[in-house]
């Protein structure tokens, strides 16, 4: 576990929330830190799909930092390198695809130096490791500048696009720990015809795409 110092480098965290032993090493940690690092330990034990996702959230040159909240909605907040605010959906490059595809004058929407977008993951522990994993896979596609709130038409329904790629994300990970798959976010079905996750890959670069 790393944190940011003051001039902006990584160190590994020995803060309040880490126990240390003698030798200054950590042992294990404390708190909402403790129950992060339990959480993505678990996921990445439990199922090889999230082990994917954190592991390519890792090698990301984009910052991810976690919040426990006790609310109840999880979320993913895309860094808009303003300083003063992490939402927002056309201006910052988390959404980049949407934004070309919509006509937008790309040059318009800042920062574009590089595609995709670090942030906030916002969990609520008592959505446990799977609610954790479904905003991992936001935090994927925000890396790579595909998080997209257009909604679309599916199974009789309208969905937002972010949200379909969600449900399979959270759906890939139910199905590598043995679990019931939730079959919608908020209203149409997200299963196809077979009861399978549905994979949205729209007009996405298939060099950005996680495999299925």
């Amino acid at each position: 576990m790393f944190s940011k110092d003051s001039d902006g480098k990584f160190s590994e965290y020995k803060g309040k929330m880490a126990r240390l032993d003698k030798n200054g090493n950590v042992k294990h940690y404390r708190g909402d830190v403790g129950g992060i690092v339990n959480a993505l330990s678990d996921l990445q034990n439990g199922s090889q799909f999230a082990n994917d996702i954190i592991t390519r959230l890792q090698s990301s040159e984009n910052n991810f930092n976690f919040i426990v909240e006790n609310k109840e909605v999880n979320r993913v907040q895309v860094d808009l390198g303003l300083g003063n605010g992490r939402t927002g959906i056309l201006n910052n490059n988390a959404y980049a695809f949407q934004v070309i595809e919509q006509g937008k004058n790309v040059v318009s929407y800042s920062p574009f130096n590089n595609i995709g977008s670090g942030g906030d993951i916002i969990w609520n522990p008592k959505t446990g490791i799977i609610g954790l994993g479904h905003e991992l896979g936001h935090a994927y596609d925000a890396n790579f500048g595909m998080l997209d709130s257009r909604r679309i038409s599916i199974n009789g329904g309208t969905e937002e696009i972010r949200e379909v790629r969600g449900v399979y994300y959270e759906n890939r990970i139910r199905q590598d720990l043995d679990k019931r798959l939730r079959p919608n976010y908020s209203g149409p079905s997200l299963l196809d015809g077979n009861k399978n996750p549905i994979y949205y890959q729209g007009i996405l670069p298939t060099i950005m795409l996680l495999g299925k």
